[in-house]
């Protein structure tokens, strides 16, 4: 029993902290990729909600081709169909700057903002875009062309 108390074959104190901070080094490196991928994974989540909003815009759009006229003789609500009721957007929010309409709305944590011009050699088509912005700071943004109803 003796012989095993004072053996030197065990591990010092110096070599135990050695390891232990060596462990500690691996250790962190990989921590700190996980916390990078639940930052990009939250980023993805945010740029994917965003993506999916402008779709469900540019289906109203799309669905309400009377929102044009509607605009334009200030009437409201601009989206009429059911499928876009959850898209408050009033005409009291819409300025008329540079030959474009612009307005926003907040649709579900995120601002949703339009602007939809004017183009003198097609007048039956709007070129539009489309910003979703979260915590003011913008996400993405779409270009399309909307389509003015009866053209």
């Amino acid at each position: 029993m003796k012989k095993h108390l004072f053996n030197n074959h065990g591990l010092t104190l110096i070599e135990l902290v050695a390891s232990i901070t060596i462990l500690a080094i691996v250790l962190l490196t990989f921590m700190s990729f996980f916390t990078n991928s639940f930052k990009y994974n939250s980023m993805s989540s945010t740029k994917l909600q965003s993506v999916n909003i402008i779709h469900d815009v540019e289906n109203c759009f799309k669905e309400n081709p009377n929102f044009i006229k509607n605009m334009n003789a200030f009437k409201n609500p601009i989206f009429t169909d059911d499928k876009c009721k959850h898209i408050t957007t009033y005409t009291e929010n819409v300025t008329l700057k540079n030959n474009a309409y612009v307005f926003s709305f907040i649709y579900l944590d995120y601002e949703v903002s339009i602007t939809v011009m004017r183009d003198p050699e097609f007048p039956s088509l709007y070129p539009s875009t489309i910003e979703v912005y979260h915590n003011d700071k913008k996400i993405t943004e779409s270009y399309t062309y909307l389509k003015e109803e009866g053209t």
